[in-house]
């Protein structure tokens, strides 16, 4: 966090000045509210002996650490119940590069970004169609270039968090009166304020590495070891009872965690029930859903690139009043299994663990009662986890389930991919793979799947090839894909087809399509597994050659 208003003491850019990478312009206030906010750009931390009262004594008024610095901060999840997050943002107006966003369930669902302006301004986040759902708020800064900073500060929700009030501690250390200040060893001491309790067993992780003094060959006394915590893990979707770090194991050398989470409820990426014979309404939504819904697809105002599609639909399930918590007994205590990465040691002995998980998975076949994840292990690329539960034939039979970990070195190499109809018969999505860990050949499977788009079969678009463009009403948008794409041995990069039907039909709205990576024998959830095909249409109101259709399939 940086100290007091730095940005005031320091130069500005010029936001009218050619791109020169100096700064010339005159100082700006960031409009701070209290003693700290995050400014990404600026280097005026606290003063840790002083408990952070007072501004550290290596860095003067005006310090900076520049724009080339990079990362993101990201809160512990916590639960939506209300329907509003104010906070302010200043800074830099790429909303690519720098910008702050709300993860739900671990997917990113809204976002905001400054003005290229260091004044921060009062934003917000309607969160009506979130509630009971996890959220985390992350800060991030990727970029390097002019103006790729992002400040941050005075985040406001408008549900009671408990932080208002004085914590009562009774005799085993909890707050009897649910969150509040906690009390101070003396005046000069920093406060610190802990929130209620609104999630009671959703569980966590503790990771914790061993540090050793080197051997001395003069004594035979064995070196007298420590033990440090490092991370504490917990799940980006908790609820209370999941109890999530049931079980855990660790690949030190891969720097891979698996956290196992018996009782979480299975439900797919839109946070419907998973297909449970003989409640095998599978999806709560018809899709393709209304193309004047795109707005949402797109998250509005908010420029979020992965998480529209998670928006839409908690806005029809709030909307139509769908009773997702009647749907999800059918799942409930299903269970899930999270993987959690650690990043590479720059300094020291071991790297940091990420705080949120890379993703989680559950077999195709899971069910209510099932306790998937109550027992675990990881060794290399292999995970074997198991589930106590009802295992389809028997209550409590049982069952154990292997995994092919290699899908964690792979990714969308894009989060949106865009085609022109047209110009593009069809659209490459790229997949990508860390060349660290491309020494094997690697298959993963694909799929599509509908959002404002309309997919056809093979069939009916070989068919409609055949026509001419103008013939092309009740064709659809595009042809339904699904299959295994493989990496060669040593290659960072592989990709598949999906291809796109050209008719003269004038489209009012932009068209999504949702991609989708699976693992062989099950899914996969997390922000690298999903990813989205925008459709641009080539045919505008008025266009001599273009015509009004009726659309869909026929």
């Amino acid at each position: 966090p940086t100290y007091g208003d730095n940005s005031k003491h320091r130069a500005g850019y010029d936001r009218y000045e050619a791109n020169s990478g100096r700064l010339i312009g005159e100082p700006q206030s960031s409009g701070l509210v209290g003693r700290y906010y995050i400014g990404t750009f600026e280097k005026r931390p606290g003063d840790k002996d002083e408990s952070y009262q007072t501004p550290s004594k290596l860095y003067g008024s005006g310090s900076i650490q520049g724009d080339k610095p990079m990362g993101t901060l990201t809160s512990d999840p916590f639960l939506i119940l209300g329907d509003r997050i104010n906070f302010m943002i200043g800074g830099g107006c790429n909303y690519q590069a720098v910008y702050v966003e709300l993860l739900i369930d671990g997917i990113s669902a809204l976002r905001a970004t400054g003005k290229c302006n260091e004044q921060m301004e009062q934003v917000h986040f309607d969160v009506r169609d979130f509630i009971s759902r996890s959220g985390q708020i992350r800060v991030v800064d990727k970029g390097s270039g002019r103006w790729d900073h992002i400040n941050f500060d005075n985040v406001q929700f408008s549900w009671d968090l408990g932080s208002s009030k004085t914590c009562l501690i009774n005799n085993w250390g909890e707050c009897t009166e649910g969150g509040g200040a906690l009390p101070k060893e003396s005046q000069s001491k920093k406060q610190h304020y802990t929130g209620k309790e609104e999630s009671a067993r959703s569980g966590a992780a503790y990771m914790y590495y061993r540090e050793c003094p080197p051997l001395n060959d003069l004594t035979d006394s064995p070196p007298s070891c420590t033990w440090i915590e490092q991370e504490r893990l917990t799940a980006t979707d908790k609820r209370a009872g999941n109890e999530f770090g049931i079980s855990v194991s660790v690949d030190d050398t891969q720097g891979v965690a698996i956290v196992g989470s018996s009782n979480s409820p299975a439900y797919g990426f839109y946070q419907e029930p998973i297909y449970v014979h003989p409640y095998s309404n599978g999806t709560m939504f018809t899709l393709p859903i209304p193309e004047n819904l795109s707005h949402i697809i797109k998250s509005a105002s908010t420029y979020s690139t992965t998480g529209g599609s998670i928006r839409v639909m908690d806005y029809l399930a709030r909307v139509n009043k769908i009773p997702i918590d009647k749907a999800s007994r059918f799942t409930e205590q299903a269970g899930m299994v999270y993987v959690f990465l650690r990043e590479p040691a720059l300094y020291g002995p071991s790297g940091r663990w990420r705080t949120s998980e890379h993703g989680r998975i559950a077999p195709p076949d899971i069910s209510a009662r099932d306790h998937f994840g109550y027992s675990i292990a990881l060794g290399g690329s292999t995970a074997v986890m198991g589930a106590t539960g009802y295992d389809g034939y028997a209550k409590e039979g049982g069952g154990a389930f292997a995994y092919d970990m290699e899908w964690i070195r792979v990714k969308f190499a894009s989060v949106e991919f865009v085609a022109i109809e047209g110009t593009d018969r069809y659209i490459k999505i790229f997949l990508q793979r860390d060349l660290a860990w491309s020494n094997e050949v690697y298959s993963i499977r694909y799929s599509t799947s509908d959002l404002s788009a309309v997919g056809v079969d093979t069939f009916k678009y070989e068919k409609c090839l055949k026509l001419h463009a103008s013939e092309r009403d009740g064709c659809g948008d595009y042809e339904q894909a699904a299959g295994e794409v493989t990496f060669n041995e040593g290659e960072e990069f592989t990709y598949f087809k999906v291809r796109i039907i050209d008719d003269l039909c004038t489209e009012n709205h932009m068209e999504y399509i949702q991609l989708n990576l699976h693992q062989f024998g099950g899914t996969i959830k997390g922000e690298n597994y999903r990813a989205r095909i925008r459709i641009d249409d080539n045919d505008w109101k008025g266009d001599a050659l273009s015509m009004q259709c009726r659309g869909g399939i026929s």
